[in-house]
């Protein structure tokens, strides 16, 4: 949870920060309801390219132990695990690197949100056995089935399947 001074920072670096002309720039209006639900490749831009340079100014100046900190640390864990599974390339140390960073954003989520954890994070903790077996990661997203998802969703069909 963001205080509004720290969403207003948030929503200034999604306007400010240069992205490459292939991506698309999350809303600006983030946190509010009338943006919608974000999409995968939403998240990964938040993620990749504009959380790795805002959050570490917002919450650095809190004191080394407090909650914020613990946000910072477990969103650097999430970040560099992202830059593992997005890569095109994989190695053993890429692997080791994403399970030791994976494992320690599980446990610091544990401990700062003592919620059951959500089936993708199970799934995620199989990456590294993925990635040995299959390749990187990034060559097996799913980004064209959520498309497809979407475009199926729209489709009006007035609850009559055969009609």
């Amino acid at each position: 949870k963001f205080t509004k001074a720290e969403i207003s920072i948030i929503r200034g670096a999604i306007a400010q920060v240069s992205l490459p002309t292939y991506l698309d720039r999350p809303p600006t209006n983030l946190g509010q309801a009338s943006h919608g639900k974000l999409k995968a490749d939403t998240y990964l831009v938040l993620f990749a390219f504009i959380f790795p340079l805002i959050i570490p100014e917002i919450w650095w100046a809190f004191p080394s132990i407090s909650y914020q900190r613990d946000l910072l640390d477990s969103i650097c864990h999430l970040i560099v695990s992202t830059f593992v599974v997005i890569s095109y390339k994989t190695s053993a140390d890429d692997r080791t690197l994403f399970s030791y960073h994976y494992t320690s954003y599980r446990r610091s989520i544990q401990k700062l949100f003592p919620n059951p954890s959500k089936p993708n994070h199970h799934y995620a903790m199989h990456y590294p056995a993925i990635m040995e077996n299959w390749g990187p990661v990034a060559a097996l997203n799913e980004f064209a089935g959520e498309q497809l998802n979407g475009q199926m969703q729209r489709t009006k069909t007035n609850r009559h399947m055969r009609e």
